[in-house]
């Protein structure tokens, strides 16, 4: 029997078994204060069976979490390659090794003319026929994370309002004093453009996975793969793909890097802002 269905019948009986309790034994044998408790209780146990009606799934986790492990996702976790350029993850008896290759092509089929638009489009066409194995092509837009340089702008305006505070006090010249209040007014005004503002980054990238016995075979092959469409890209549209490594891999499986969460917070409180006024 589905478990959700058992332990509705099981809430729903023992309920029915306090309510029974409480109007049924006569109060010389049971106190008011104890029938109404034991009412009480029945009453909670039936809110929560329909409660659990659409919430089993919340509540049976929380029954057994004391007993063992809940588990939220049953897929392997991506690993790190030590060459730091690929993403890696038990297959099976083997692993799955996926390199992300960048693209420096920002042409779009909007702004050309009838004529560049087949050429282009017969580029692209030669760019999926480049590798024998298969490859993924996607464009994508990303939030840029502009938190170090948000951070660096507030640190160059403390510094010049302390090199402000210094110049009043020692009695600086009045030039002197006009130059640095310039100066904060510039660092002000960049600030404020920056964070009024979200800026996109466009990676176009193509994504090779291999497959291997361990992990070394797998990242080994996948390189291997990922050379010879790079080779093919760099000669077609006469540019210089690479290796994307590092932490810039982490932007097309984790969230925080497509939207940062300060970027989040910052455009929640401005949308809140606008609501408001």
């Amino acid at each position: 029997m589905n478990v959700k269905i058992l332990l509705f019948i099981i809430l729903v009986v023992v309920s029915a078994g306090f309510v029974a309790v409480s109007a049924v034994i006569p109060p010389t044998q049971l106190p008011y204060p104890i029938k109404i408790i034991l009412f009480i209780i029945g009453l909670l146990l039936d809110i929560f069976a329909i409660f659990l009606k659409d919430y089993s799934e919340f509540m049976i986790g929380m029954l057994k979490h004391r007993s063992k492990n809940v588990v939220v996702n049953s897929e392997p976790p991506y690993m790190f390659s030590t060459s730091k350029d690929a993403l890696v993850v038990k297959s099976g008896d083997g692993y799955n090794a996926t390199i992300y290759i960048k693209i420096p092509v920002y042409r779009s089929s909007t702004e050309m003319k009838i004529e560049e638009r087949v050429d282009f489009a017969r580029m692209v066409g030669r760019l999926v026929g480049q590798s024998r194995n298969i490859a993924r092509y996607t464009t994508g837009m990303f939030v840029m994370n502009k938190d170090l340089y948000i951070q660096q702008l507030r640190e160059s305006i403390t510094e010049a309002e302390n090199e402000e505070s210094s110049i009043v006090e020692s009695g600086g010249s009045p030039e002197e004093l006009n130059r640095i209040k310039g100066k904060l007014s510039m660092w002000r005004n960049i600030l404020d453009s920056v964070n009024s503002n979200i800026s996109y980054e466009q990676i176009s990238y193509a994504s090779v996975t291999a497959s291997g016995t361990n992990e070394f075979e797998a990242v080994s092959i996948a390189q291997q793969h990922g050379r010879e469409l790079i080779s093919g890209i760099g000669t077609l549209f006469g540019v210089q793909p690479a290796l994307i490594t590092g932490s810039e891999v982490l932007r097309f499986i984790e969230p925080e890097y497509q939207m940062p969460y300060s970027t989040m917070a910052e455009n929640i409180s401005k949308s809140i802002e606008e609501e408001v006024i």
